[in-house]
């Protein structure tokens, strides 16, 4: 099965390997996940990246995938790549397909936790979704919410702000007083009016770690994002911001619409952003540079997908550490300036090192949410 696998991944196998392929699938939930090691395997030891539009990979498997819909009767989402890699699309198709097909696998859209289901988590490191109210007290929410919404709010016109605080190895949706809908990303800190006061210039919130912004249209009031020394200036549009208190860089990502990354220290230094622009401000010596970009690479984590670019092994494993809520202790100096090109979907952590170790040639140890990499 192994060969088939691989000659599916190369865009080489037959019909009657692709109806071989997806019966074993169908029997097993650990053929799926011996099938999705093969592709993290696949994907980490590539080098191909040939980048193509993700449409004419998916005409590729067209037929392939229209099989499955007729065979099982049901409807498959494919989650949208715009340019990516080929065999990426590709796999997401089939993979795509098995989840719906699969009943004993749970929607990844369902289950927040489901990325760090076998690391039990630090008794030091909160694990909950923390909301601070204007008075000061605090709130847990509940685990299983996945959204909090004010657009509903009755609260009279004064400015009074709440945050939310997501943990590590979580993602969480919060929809704003004016119909803006707001992605935090796992360890992210917002302050956010409870209600937009009509009578200010501007719709103003607070960032600290990372999340993902649809603001809704407003050309007397425009939004801004204050996040650690830039303002992000915008009327309705879509964009990423990522700006970690321990990060060098704030990074801006344009989806659709236009921004305006301004530095806070000095107006006259800003950037104006289209659409797959990226503007990257430098903490240490206040520098605005952008830069066209494959938007995806930044904002595939409101799908619980990891993309990773040509990315230092350092700054890999800060990004895993965040997103599957564990403590990461690297002893192999070696490593460290290693490069890495891949994606990983809803894995749990052991097939991340599994594929890891494979690439890069190390051993490790997993103890509860620890992680030490060996020497």
């Amino acid at each position: 099965m192994k060969l088939i696998i691989n000659k599916y991944l190369q865009g080489s196998s037959n019909k009657l390997e692709e109806r071989k392929l997806y019966n074993w699938l169908s029997e097993d939930e650990n053929n799926i996940q011996i099938f999705k090691e093969e592709i993290t395997y696949y994907m980490l030891n590539d080098s191909r990246n040939e980048i193509v539009d993700a449409q004419e990979a998916f005409e590729e498997f067209k037929e392939f995938k229209e099989s499955i819909k007729k065979r099982e009767n049901k409807q498959v989402h494919i989650f949208s790549y715009k340019k990516y890699y080929k065999y990426a699309a590709a796999v997401a198709i089939l993979v795509s397909s098995i989840y719906f097909i699969n009943n004993s696998i749970e929607s990844k859209d369902k289950n927040t936790n489901q990325v760090s289901k076998n690391i039990k988590p630090s008794n030091n490191v909160s694990n909950e979704i923390i909301l601070t109210l204007n008075d000061g007290s605090t709130q847990l929410l509940d685990k299983d919410k996945e959204e909090l919404s004010y657009i509903d709010s009755t609260s009279e016109e004064l400015l009074a702000y709440n945050e939310i605080k997501t943990p590590k190895g979580q993602i969480f949706r919060l929809v704003l007083s004016d119909s803006t809908v707001v992605w935090l990303n796992a360890d992210t800190k917002i302050k956010y009016p409870k209600k937009f006061v009509s009578t200010l210039k501007t719709r103003t919130v607070i960032l600290e770690g990372e999340a993902f912004f649809d603001v809704a249209h407003n050309k007397d009031i425009p939004f801004v994002v204050y996040a650690n020394g830039i303002d992000i200036k915008v009327l309705g549009t879509k964009f990423n911001v990522s700006s970690y208190a321990n990060d060098q860089f704030i990074n801006t990502t344009l989806v659709e619409g236009s921004v305006n990354v301004v530095d806070t220290n000095d107006t006259n230094n800003s950037i104006i952003l289209e659409p797959s622009f990226q503007a990257s401000y430098q903490k240490t010596n206040m520098v605005l540079t952008s830069k066209e970009v494959n938007t995806l690479d930044y904002t595939s984590w409101i799908q619980k997908i990891i993309i990773f670019n040509d990315t230092p092994f350092e700054s890999l494993i800060t990004k895993i550490e965040r997103t599957y809520n564990v403590e990461i202790i690297n002893e192999n100096e070696q490593i460290k300036n290693e490069r890495f090109t891949g994606q990983f979907d809803i894995e749990n952590i052991e097939t991340i090192f599994k594929a890891l170790s494979s690439n890069f040639h190390f051993e490790y140890e997993i103890n509860n949410n620890k992680i030490t990499i060996k020497n």
